[in-house]
């Protein structure tokens, strides 16, 4: 008896060359929507966290403004919560760019060869930088917390 095998489209390149650039094209404006967003809500997110962090200094600098009767460490508290919710969306968004540009690259390579993409690993920015944002941010808490416990505020 013969093993019947679907095959894997993803590794038979397509019988036209303009259909492979018109998927791989798809794929190119999906990965565009994407890391656009990505790197908008990093920007909002890291700029909130920073000011949700540093608002008992933030008070401190504008002198007359009275802060609300709670505690001031609740705002570093809230600053490295926001930090690690930014952390997890971005990474989970950056698994999803990285899921299209290896799909777009597969396509590409199938159907065109692998001149095009030179294989070498790399650890994306869209990785590494939100994991070293947060660890900043969550630096200048620690620096918020001691500097309150300290009395400076």
């Amino acid at each position: 008896m013969r093993n019947k095998k679907t095959p894997n489209t993803d590794y038979y390149p397509l019988a036209d060359d303009n259909h492979a650039l018109q998927i791989a094209n798809m794929y190119f404006d999906e990965w565009r929507y994407r890391h656009e967003n990505y790197w908008k809500r990093l920007i909002q997110l890291s700029i909130i966290t920073f000011f949700a962090t540093s608002l008992p200094v933030s008070f401190q600098v504008f002198g007359n403004l009275k802060l609300p009767e709670i505690s001031l460490l609740l705002f570093p508290v809230c600053g490295v919560v926001l930090a690690l919710l930014c952390l997890v969306l971005c990474l989970s968004e950056s698994s999803r760019l990285s899921a299209i540009a290896k799909v777009r690259k597969r396509i590409i390579q199938v159907q065109f060869g692998n001149d095009f993409f030179p294989d070498f690993i790399s650890l994306h920015i869209s990785v590494w930088f939100p994991i070293v944002l947060t660890i900043l941010q969550i630096a200048l808490a620690v620096l918020m917390v001691w500097t309150i416990l300290q009395g400076k505020i």
